[in-house]
């Protein structure tokens, strides 16, 4: 009886310690699961009215804060199934870059009374007032590319 036992524990115990340690590793945004310590930087689009910039934000405390808040945000429907036409009135795109240089991310915009970000296929719900105060804090460290 403790034979049965113990061949059912074992790969129940060996497949939540792999949840555990991935679920420590890596982080899911926008339908990715990205490894934490993949992720090389952040290029942040600015418009205002000097024209528009562009930022990179490799300081990983700041990287690993945004993505954090990035990974709460919440499918919100289909890219075709609505056409956007207004951006917000200062961060207009964030790509998360990886150090293999693959990038993931996409344009803001404003829908109704929401903040949402398209990425891989879909619109995605931001807090963009969370998001703002945190690239606020971070872009004056970040290096201007353009």
């Amino acid at each position: 009886m403790n034979k049965k036992i113990s061949i059912l524990l074992i790969p129940l115990i060996l497949v939540m310690a792999y949840g555990g340690v991935h679920s420590q590793t890596h982080i899911s945004i926008w339908g990715f699961s990205l490894s934490k310590n993949d992720i090389k930087q952040l290029i942040v689009s600015i418009e205002n009215e000097e024209g528009s910039s562009q930022y990179l934000i490799t300081n990983q405390k700041e990287v690993s804060r945004i993505g954090k808040l990035l990974s709460k945000s919440e499918q919100y429907s289909e890219v075709n199934s609505f056409s956007l036409d207004e951006q917000p009135e200062k961060y207009t795109q964030i790509l998360i870059q990886m150090h293999d240089n693959t990038t993931y991310g996409g344009d803001l915009w404003v829908m109704g009374m929401n903040y949402v970000q398209n990425s891989n296929g879909y619109y995605w719900k931001v807090d963009y007032e969370k998001l703002s105060a945190l690239l606020n804090e971070a872009i004056p460290a970040g290096e201007k590319v353009q």
